[in-house]
């Protein structure tokens, strides 16, 4: 009986196991800049359980890594992370923007302070054709498939043979601003980046002062705002038309995110040269400067 009785005791006393119950994570959503890095922290729950291992990951390393938790942004875009303990998981969405430095001209939104594709106030960057996120050799819709939202045709009224953003005209789709899968400043740069506005480009005009600079490194535009002080610095990039670059040196033409009224074949833009600035109408084709917008 004794000796029962020491068997007894002893596996009353041996430990059972404590198994995870789940994971999560301090962070559902995270916004970051290009290169810069932020920390995920994980509970494993309960406190005691035997392994709490947590295993990271990114669903594409391309735009995020993951180390111990640590996030880095990579480039521009939209993943996830997930962090794993015994078959638990939980994510966190990362959005990765690229950190242009924005300027407070005192208006509703902030102004980058260089063009789309470019890394200083005076590069050029590069060209769209409106509602395209990404330059090409040629600019028009003399062939088809050139443009992407249609090939100009006049006799197909009210629509002109455009098949997108046609929100002003009978049977339109009601679209009058470009969506970001179709903007070139977010495509580029994120989700914290928009291409202004009609309303804001009038917006610029109405409470800054243009001026024209012309020097031995520089030609452009330098805007300041009346309420702060601070300025940007637009360059004549000129415009691209076919296969040529126009203008270059002597104005700069930069898209709005507004389709024009009642002609859907165009869009609105601002343009400025040694001695005019104001806002027009372009044709979508056309291949000009995007200075993009930030809320944040």
């Amino acid at each position: 009986m004794s000796i029962v009785a020491i068997f007894t005791g002893l596996a009353a006393c041996k430990k059972a196991p404590v198994s995870v119950q789940s994971i999560s994570l301090d962070k559902s959503e995270v916004e970051l800049g290009v290169g810069n890095s932020t920390v995920l922290v994980a509970t494993v729950l309960p406190d005691n359980a035997d392994d709490k291992t947590v295993v990271w990951s990114t669903a594409d390393p391309s735009i995020v890594t993951v180390s111990n938790g640590t996030v880095t942004a990579v480039k521009v875009g939209e993943t996830k992370i997930t962090a794993t303990s015994a078959g638990f998981t939980a994510e966190c969405a990362v959005s990765v923007f690229y950190d242009a430095p924005a300027v407070d001209l005192g208006l509703s939104v902030k102004w980058a302070s260089y063009n789309v594709g470019a890394t200083k106030p005076e590069d050029a960057g590069h060209y769209f054709a409106w509602g395209e996120t990404s330059g090409k050799e040629n600019y028009g819709w003399a062939k088809e498939g050139d443009y992407k939202w249609g090939v100009y045709d006049s006799s197909a009224s009210p629509k002109f043979g455009m098949t997108k953003y046609t929100a002003y005209v009978e049977g339109g789709d009601g679209l009058k601003t470009l969506q970001p899968g179709d903007d070139p400043a977010t495509a580029n740069w994120g989700t914290k980046w928009r291409t202004p506005t009609l309303d804001e480009i009038n917006e610029l005009l109405d409470n800054t002062k243009c001026e024209w600079t012309w020097d031995a490194t520089k030609k452009g535009c330098t805007v300041k705002g009346l309420n702060t002080g601070n300025s940007i610095f637009l360059p004549a990039a000129g415009y691209r038309y076919g296969s040529d670059l126009d203008y270059a040196g002597r104005s700069g033409s930069y898209w709005s995110s507004s389709v024009h009224e009642f002609s859907p074949y165009r869009a609105y833009f601002f343009s400025f040269g040694s001695d005019y600035h104001g806002w027009g109408r372009d044709i979508r084709y056309f291949g000009d400067s995007v200075r993009a917008v930030t809320e944040y």
